[in-house]
């Protein structure tokens, strides 16, 4: 089981960075970043209430869509934000 945790968390990354890209584009990067703070906030309440080893899977994939699709979305923002100098 303690494989499977943390196996977890890269499926989830996979499968959250694959729509992520269309999301931002429909509804922009800030708003896509903000929107990701739901399945990171899920995850941790899944995580911190577990009580039997599909609640932790659960949670560490919901953990994982969020950090795949930050780390889809993060670099786009900041590029746009950012100054050229």
């Amino acid at each position: 089981t303690e494989s499977w945790v943390g196996s977890f968390l890269a499926i989830g990354a996979w499968v959250g960075a694959l729509p992520t890209g269309l999301l931002a584009e429909r509804i922009g990067r800030k708003y896509t970043t903000i929107c990701l703070g739901i399945p990171y906030l899920l995850s941790w309440v899944l995580l911190a209430f577990a009580k039997n080893v599909g609640m932790l899977y659960g949670g560490r994939v919901l953990a994982g869509i969020a950090t795949g699709g930050s780390c889809v979305v993060a670099p786009m923002f900041i590029s746009e934000i950012a100054e050229t100098s």
